[in-house]
């Protein structure tokens, strides 16, 4: 698995860009991005700014993870739910990938190596999951995380 320090590139959603909320935070993060020479590019086709939790993870080179996010808090606002596959297709990443159904926001995986930490709200996410030890069997497999 990849983690975050061994990556060289930060994506961001262009919402951070276009919408005047956001613009001071904006300008300044990539202000700081540029000053330490990372690279940095904005995605299309993102419904809201937190990109972290709809894109695929990484786990290695050019392999990715991605899993279906449809969070139970975002069920009343579709229009802030962010379908990844749009995102990846619209952004033409050229990156094979895994796809899964297990519904998993990513914001919630703090990840290491071969381990990862995810919050138990998985558990409620996947109700089609009778086993939380296969659905957590399931994730190890995909992450390629040991036990």
């Amino acid at each position: 698995m990849i983690i975050g320090k061994e990556t060289d590139t930060v994506y961001l959603s262009r919402l951070l860009q276009t919408d005047s909320r956001f613009s001071d935070v904006c300008n300044r993060l990539t202000h700081l991005l540029e000053n330490h020479a990372i690279k940095y590019y904005f995605l299309d086709s993102t419904k809201d700014i937190w990109c972290r939790d709809y894109m695929p993870i990484q786990i290695e080179k050019d392999g990715f993870v991605q899993f279906r996010y449809e969070p139970f808090y975002l069920k009343d606002y579709l229009d802030l739910q962010t379908d990844p596959r749009v995102v990846v297709k619209e952004n033409r990443f050229n990156f094979y990938h895994k796809y899964s159904k297990i519904n998993l926001d990513d914001g919630n995986i703090v990840s290491w190596k071969n381990k990862v930490i995810i919050t138990d709200r998985v558990f409620d996410e996947n109700p089609i999951y009778s086993s939380k030890h296969k659905l957590v069997s399931d994730i190890e497999e995909l992450l390629e995380a040991l036990q």
